[in-house]
């Protein structure tokens, strides 16, 4: 499998294994833009509850270091999981995105090589989904959490003699 194959279907387990979180929101396999802020929002929509809220996540690959092992590269891809939710202090949202995010971590632990695509979900020390800041902002003109999540995964890739 080339090298850009190889990335695409581990861009598409990751996002599939995100998608099976239950109430997880949209899910988008790169950063969503637009022209206009409704367009925007749009992307990020989702009812839960029977609410029209923002909840969404998009990944994206933000560094793919590599070392070479005899005939084979072992490449280390770090993944940059953002995740937004509508922040809503009556209902505790930032206490259900937590949640949320721990749901996320779980479905990752009990799939640690996601379903063969990858060798491992470990690097530099960590394993899994790693949660790197929960902060309010303002996304699509609501006030919003966001949450950034990481992942290591790491393949192996035969090189050519």
């Amino acid at each position: 499998m080339s090298g850009s194959a190889k990335h695409q279907a581990i861009l598409q387990a990751i996002v599939n294994k995100l998608r099976t979180v239950q109430d997880v929101g949209q899910v988008h396999d790169y950063e969503r833009w637009s022209r206009n802020e409704s367009g925007f929002k749009a992307h990020y929509e989702y009812t839960l509850n029977g609410e029209q809220i923002i909840l969404g996540w998009n990944v994206q690959r933000v560094a793919s270091p590599q070392s070479r092992q005899n005939l084979r590269y072992d490449v280390r891809n770090e993944w940059k999981i953002t995740g937004f939710r509508t922040l809503n202090d009556t209902t505790a949202s930032g206490k259900q995105f937590n949640l949320l995010i721990d749901d996320i971590r779980d479905a990752f632990n009990q799939d640690a090589n996601l379903g063969g695509v990858v060798t491992s979900l470990e690097g530099d020390g960590v394993s899994g989904i790693q949660l790197i800041s929960f902060r309010p902002v303002m996304f699509a003109g609501v006030l919003s959490h966001e949450a950034v999540l990481s992942l290591t995964t790491t393949h192996n890739q035969r090189s050519n003699p």
